[in-house]
């Protein structure tokens, strides 16, 4: 057994045999003769640092024996050079260890002296070139990428007698000895010779290899090795992302380290929770943005955690994800793709081509096409996309790049009205009313319409019917699944199967359309000088048109208002409790500037200085728009007090109906919270260096400086239909007449934020690091309660965030597997995302109720915000890997913790001030047997958890026991199953807190924890890479919920009497695990 298990794993990880493949060819790049004079002046310069009489510095050297493939590239990490040498022909040969200080190029003769390789410099350009002679690259299968290099090429190199030819030496170096033949198929990218400027602003992917990336920004602004960086900065590549399939940020980001992405909710598709702590911002190449982009214009996808203001501005503690867009690239590729899920529709189509029109502009598109049902019945999503970009190089030392996007979303959600819930359970199916106003038969399960209930009921044709008066049926308001838990009573109705709704079918969604440009323009000056002047502008507007729609009720009315006879008596149905629509949008407007200076003091130590300064305006604005019956005198307001405002009735035989309007009304924008612009003006300073003469210490030190202005604009109102007119952006005061609430400029203090880390190698596998780091966040919107008055109208503080973390970093298996183990300590101050929903429909529900009318002035009109203070620890081991030029692995572990440290002050003062009027509605409720009380008691329950679970040393909701995720794959090099790849991976969650509540009503002792349990989503995937008329074609096929695992993911509990009188906790909102999925997807490259 033993030795077969050697067998296979040698099998896995030898180099397949190949043939011997043709001599490379040189190539020769013309020049004007102004440029061939140029260059060989700067080549003549450049060489003199290899020529005899140079001086040349010592560096300490530390290289054991081993494969040249790994040690040359040592070599270079340590000397600071950059040499050519082809990894297929070195590979396999020992060169020896070399120790001490000395010169690079002695240290390079010992490294393979009596080896077999030779040293070239190229009298000409100075390129340092190693061997080995007499023989040629083989000629092997196609592979996905070169064998990884897990620590990636050092960042631009500081000018010194030996390394201020490096770059351009290299380069010119390998184009006059050899230019590899076009390779074809989907590993052109990979293996396509492309000059890379190496800017210390731009991160290119074209140096990632597999799963493992080389560089990134998110540590400190200035591109650098993630060995390097003194904090927790995680990758997802291309290569990755099309493994798994991924066709945007939420279904890719549950595979970072310490994350979960959050449900696709109306207004925010975006949310991705890191360190257990409330979702924070989402970046596009390091400007802020509110979409959640799709894969078809992602390159790579980056994870900063823990507070990093520095980097990105706006930060909460957990972190901040950025997106990196595609480039064009100096060279001609295409690739057309589709895809096709189990759960049917046209499917998803994508386009990418790149073309190279000069050796100066290089321009590429994308367009996108998706139509994909969703596993919920009439729940779908929509996409369309086209995005360009172009890159023009028209001097030697400057760089311009320029992006546009349009892109469109219509996204009916499985997690929005969506669910069922029991409002019929409680029906004795006798009872019918035939007329308005009769007396409600008690036990009966129903009760009385309220008042101005007028209803749209589609496919009936009987358009608006004013049911005010009439009866409906009552119910447990559980939500509804296919199967009864046995605590529930008998009465309860269950679903036929799990996607089952009643619903409108198309038009009933949420339609969100963005646009977006950005222009860089990067300039080096000299060799130690780099500007960077960057600008976006980013509008996304969401217009919310699904209808939530969740409570199933029984129509009890035997005959319609107008006496004929109702012919949907005995039928199921649910109802909106308004017909109106909401909109947002944001309006961003984002400068940056920032320069680079590369410099050294003496030998020993160098150093990357950054200054840098920005600019963003962020316009809020938000209003709704509402459906009202056309009648003399009818005025836009508070959906919930206009007496002609309507609902929406949808029967279960119609199901599925389009949405549509009725007849005899009119549409208007009504605005209750009012628009916000906030200017934020920031300065920042940073120095990246490394000390000593072999560099060992890397430092980071930074400084942000930001003053933000938030302004309320306000509405201008028609005085007569109340309809909104306009926003007045410059309106600053009290009230006047025709305004809609008063225009306020805040100015907020300026803060200062602070970062400072260090990683140091103790050896050249393990590197220790630790650093420190503070935010702010400027996305406070929305008032605090008043709590007198129940009327938000207080102005939230900003937020400000620190944190710690320790540990070390390496790399093992001659630098094919890189990872990191750190502790981190994360703290936030004044945050509004709570992680406790505010009650306000309890609260409203209460006060109905106590008032005994349809609408009590008393309502909370809409959510107010709240704040709190917490902190978070935690551990997180991450590890990527490239076992092989054909195996890629990823694995990452994680045990965050949080702890809320205060907060919600204004809603406890409220809760104190009316709940002793609420429990005495309550006794009055019970002693009179009245069949709300089941009900105004559940609500009452509901509140007074929320209070206690936002109690000083309670853990965040929603944080996790653990998170883990794990994927690989594997490709086949030789034989009968020569490219055919297979792999899988695993998302592990532990159990997740939800609240502590109280199980028996004014009973302190029935506090009990509540946590949803914890699973495990197994995924495969398995493709075929082949040629079909000459063109490179994959297949894949990936499988997603590989076990059809079906639970619920709880987010509230209420409480239930069994019929034994025993009071137990029931799971009340949830959403259920989408069950298998097939996707099958193939492309072609051109």
């Amino acid at each position: 057994m033993k030795k077969f298990l050697t067998e296979v794993l040698r099998w896995f990880v030898a180099s397949p045999e190949r043939k011997p493949a043709k001599p490379l060819q040189p190539r020769t790049i013309p020049l004007r003769r102004r440029e061939q004079h140029a260059l060989s002046l700067l080549l003549s310069v450049l060489c003199a640092s290899w020529s005899p009489g140079a001086p040349a510095p010592r560096r300490s050297f530390q290289i054991p024996a081993g494969d040249a493939a790994v040690t040359l590239k040592r070599f270079s990490d340590q000397s600071g050079e950059q040499i050519i040498f082809p990894v297929d022909l070195v590979r396999g040969v020992r060169t020896n260890a070399v120790e001490g200080a000395m010169s690079a190029r002695e240290a390079l003769d010992r490294l393979v002296a009596n080896t077999g390789l030779v040293v070239i410099v190229d009298v000409r350009t100075g390129a340092i070139t190693v061997s080995r002679p007499g023989k040629t690259l083989p000629e092997g299968p196609p592979r996905a990428a070169p064998r990884a290099t897990v620590n990636p090429p050092a960042p631009p190199a500081i000018s010194a007698p030996m390394k201020s030819r490096t770059l351009l030496s290299a380069v010119a170096g390998w184009l006059a000895v050899s230019f590899p033949p076009p390779v074809e198929g989907a590993q052109a990218a990979a293996t396509d010779p492309e000059i890379i400027q190496l800017s210390p602003f731009n991160v290119t992917s074209a140096k990632d290899t597999g799963y493992t990336a080389a560089n990134s920004l998110a540590g400190g602004r200035l591109t650098s090795p993630l060995q390097e960086m003194p904090s927790s900065v995680s990758v997802l590549t291309r290569e990755f992302l099309d493994d798994i399939a991924a066709t945007d940020l939420l279904t890719a980001a549950n595979y970072f380290p310490n994350a979960v992405s959050g449900n696709p909710a109306s207004m925010n598709d975006y949310a991705v929770s890191l360190r257990g702590f409330p979702s924070g911002f989402l970046y596009r190449n390091f400007f802020i943005s509110y979409v959640n982009p799709d894969s078809y214009v992602t390159e790579r996808l980056d994870s900063a955690r823990g507070p990093n203001a520095l980097v990105f501005g706006d930060t909460k503690a957990g972190g901040t994800l950025n997106l990196s867009t595609k480039q064009a690239k100096f060279r001609n590729f295409a690739q057309l793709s589709y895809r096709f899920n189990s759960e049917g529709g046209f499917g998803r189509t994508t386009g990418d081509a790149n073309l190279k029109l000069s050796d100066k502009v290089a321009v590429r598109a994308g367009v996108l096409y998706q139509d994909e049902n969703d596993w919920v019945d009439f729940t779908y999503i929509r996409r369309q996309g086209a995005y360009a970009t172009t890159t023009w190089v028209p001097f030697r030392n400057t760089t311009v790049r320029l992006e546009a996007e349009r892109y469109r979303q219509n996204q009916s959600s499985p997690w929005l009205g969506s669910v069922l819930r029991d409002n019929l359970g409680l029906w004795d199916g006798v009872t019918g009313y035939t007329a308005a106003n009769q007396t409600i038969v008690t036990g009966s399960g129903t009760s009385r319409v309220g008042a101005n209930y007028k209803v749209f009921m589609p496919g009936t044709g009987l358009n608006v019917v004013d049911w005010t008066g009439w009866g409906q049926t009552a119910g447990t308001g559980y939500q509804l699944d296919t199967y009864r838990p046995a605590h529930l009573p008998s009465t309860v109705p269950t679903l036929p199967y799990r996607g089952y709704n009643i619903r409108l079918g198309d038009g009933n969604d949420v339609e969100m359309n963005y646009r977006t440009a950005a222009l860089f323009v990067e300039q080096k000056v000299g060799d130690r000088l780099f500007l960077e002047v960057a600008g976006n502008f980013a509008r996304q507007k969401r217009e919310q048109y699904q209808l939530a729609a969740e409570g199933v009720s029984i129509d009890v009315n035997r005959n319609l208002p107008s006496g004929a006879t109702n012919p949907n008596f005995g039928r199921r149905y649910t109802e909106t409790g308004q017909f109106s629509f909401t909109t947002q949008q944001n309006t961003l407007y984002e400068a940056r500037a920032t320069a680079a200076y590369l410099t050294r003091l003496g030998t020993w130590s160098e150093h990357r200085l950054l200054l840098g300064t920005g600019y963003r305006r962020d316009a809020y604005r938000d209003y709704t728009k509402q459906v009202m019956l056309d009648v003399p005198g009818a005025r836009f307001q508070n959906p919930f007090a206009n007496p002609n405002a309507l609902r929406l009735r949808i029967y279960e035989q119609y199901r599925g109906i389009e949405q549509q309007l009725p007849t005899g009304v009119k549409q208007g924008l009504w605005n209750f919270f009012p628009g916000e612009d906030k200017d934020l003006y920031s300065g920042q300073f940073a120095a990246s260096s490394k000390w000593f003469d072999d560099r060992r210490l890397v430092t980071l030190l930074g400084v942000r400086h930001d003053k933000l202005r938030k302004k309320a604009t306000v509405a201008r109102v028609d005085p007569v239909t109340g309809e909104f007119v306009e926003y007045l952006e410059r309106y600053i005061g009290p009230a006047a007449p025709g305004l809609s609430g008063a225009g306020s400029l805040q100015e907020f203090k300026p803060v200062i934020t602070r970062t400072a880390g260090a990683v140091y190698k103790l050896v050249n596998w393990l590197s220790p690091y630790a650093a420190y780091s503070e935010g702010y966040d400027t996305s406070n919107v929305g008032f605090l309660l008043d709590p007198v008055t129940g009327i938000p109208n207080a102005p939230l503080p900003a937020k400000e965030s620190k944190g710690q973390e320790f540990g070390v970093k390496f790399t093992l298996l001659e630098n094919r597997l890189a990872g990191s183990i750190g502790w981190y300590r994360n703290e936030q101050t004044n945050d509004n995302n709570t992680g406790v929903t505010f009650p306000r429909n309890e609260i409203n529900a209460l006060w109905n109720v106590v008032d005994n009318v349809a609408t009590s002035p008393r309502q909370i009109p809409t959510g107010p915000a709240e704040v709190i203070d917490y902190q978070g620890t935690g551990i997180e081991l991450e590890l990527t890997a490239n076992l092989t030029r054909h195996w890629r692995a990823m694995f990452n572990l994680s045990f965050p913790d949080t702890e809320r440290q205060g907060g919600y002050n204004r809603t406890i003062e409220y809760y104190n001030r009316n709940r002793p009027e609420w429990q005495r509605t309550l006794d009055t409720l019970v002693a009179t047997n009245d069949a709300r009380a089941t009900t105004f008691r559940n609500n009452l329950q509901a509140i007074d958890s929320r209070i206690a679970s936002v109690a000083n040393g309670l853990p965040l909701s929603g944080t996790l026991k653990y998170t883990a995720n794990l994927f690989t794959s594997y490709e086949f090099a030789t034989g009968a199953l020569r490219g055919l790849r297979v792999g899988g991976g695993a998302n592990l969650r532990g159990d997740r807190y939800l609240t502590y509540q109280q199980r028996i009503a004014n009973d302190p002792r029935s506090f009990q924890r509540l946590d949803t349990r914890g699973y495990a989503i197994f995924s495969f995937t398995a493709g075929y890479r082949t040629k079909v008329w000459e063109r490179p074609v994959n297949f894949q096929l990936n499988v997603e919920n590989l076990f059809d695992e079906q639970f619920k993911r709880y987010t509230a509990f209420n409480t239930v009497t069994t019929s034994t009188g025993e009071v137990v906790f029931n799971g009340n909102n949830y959403g259920l695990q989408a069950p298998r999925r097939f996707i099958l997807s193939a492309d072609v490259r051109f």
